[in-house]
């Protein structure tokens, strides 16, 4: 007796599902031998071409096997596709090129006011070094009358002779000239020439009249507007004067005064501020490494930090600037430099 075993409907959907991509597997084999025959046939097969002229009964024949046939095919489509992607491309150029014709106009503006303003500022810097070139002899001379000057300050102080003399306003020379001093008058006027002189040599210690650097001291760029050292078109303004120092050259205070600031400055790096008094600040940035902390007092001439790359440098050097009542002055007016 046999026994059949009912099949399941789960069972009947997994077998009519083989069937099924059994018969389309064989379908596209009979399709593609289909092709694959008529393929062959075609390349077998020969068109022929024939030209003829109206006016003349010659007649040529030109038998051009089917493979050719097929390659122009081929190459047709190529074309095609080629031509379409070219011109669809160019459409979208077009329709990019018209959405953004405004924006384009704007660079163009920009970058035209971008180069009138370079011209100028070129122009600006040629006069400023012109001017500065044709007055430095003014200068020099105006700083060593102010500095004659500030030697032979006028004394306000009480008399010194007996009598109704009074030495109020003026000069040491002047009082010094009285033939009817006293000793004790010559006594008080040799203490306030001392003190004179004692207060003219402070003065003169707290302006920073010596370079920061030693040996050579090569400026490398100079105070005033310059073009941007790390690349593109734009201009700025430089607050100080670059020294050319190699990594770790010793760096001195130019004046007397309290140090303001050391530590860290996101632009000049490793960076000394030094007060010296009556509105004048010195600065010192790029530095490698700092001797000094905010709260010392310093001496013309001492030894502050060693040069160095920190903050926003393109190489080793010195970055020097001065202010005044809290302007920016190139620093190298109080020199000789």
């Amino acid at each position: 007796m046999a026994i059949y075993r009912t099949r399941t409907i789960g069972e009947e959907m997994q077998l009519f599902q083989l069937l099924s991509k059994f018969k389309i597997v064989i379908y596209f084999n009979q399709l593609f031998r289909k092709f694959k025959k008529n393929f062959k046939s075609d390349l077998k097969g020969k068109f022929t071409i024939i030209l003829f002229k109206p006016d003349n009964a010659e007649v040529k024949q030109y038998h051009v096997p089917a493979c050719c046939n097929f390659i122009l095919k081929i190459t047709a489509g190529i074309l095609l596709t080629f031509s379409l992607a070219l011109i669809s491309h160019t459409l979208y150029l077009a329709n990019y090129i018209k959405n953004h014709e405004t924006d384009f106009a704007k660079v163009d503006r920009l970058e035209s006011k971008l180069i009138t303003a370079e011209m100028t500022v070129e122009a600006l810097t040629k006069k400023n070094t012109d001017l500065t070139s044709a007055n430095l002899p003014t200068i020099a001379a105006f700083e060593a009358e102010a500095l004659a000057a500030l030697r032979n300050q006028t004394v306000s102080h009480t008399s010194l002779s007996r009598g109704s003399n009074d030495s109020r306003g003026r000069t040491l020379e002047e009082i010094a000239s009285q033939d009817d001093l006293s000793l004790a008058d010559h006594e008080k006027l040799l203490q306030l020439i001392y003190d004179t002189a004692v207060n003219n040599a402070k003065q003169l210690a707290h302006i920073p009249s010596i370079l920061p650097l030693k040996g050579s001291t090569y400026v490398t760029s100079p105070y005033g507007y310059r073009r941007n050292p790390f690349g593109g078109r734009s201009s700025e303004f430089h607050d100080g004067v670059d020294f050319a120092a190699n990594h770790g050259t010793p760096i001195y205070a130019t004046a007397d005064g309290i140090v303001s600031f050391a530590g860290w400055d996101y632009g000049y790096g490793r960076k000394i501020v030094i007060n010296h008094g009556n509105g004048i600040i010195t600065f010192y940035g790029h530095n490698s490494k700092l001797l000094v902390s905010a709260g010392t007092r310093v001496k013309k001439g001492d030894k502050i930090a060693y040069s160095g790359n920190t903050g926003r440098s393109s190489g080793p050097h010195l970055h020097y600037g001065a202010y005044v009542n809290g302007k920016s002055i190139n620093p190298l007016t109080f020199t000789n430099k």
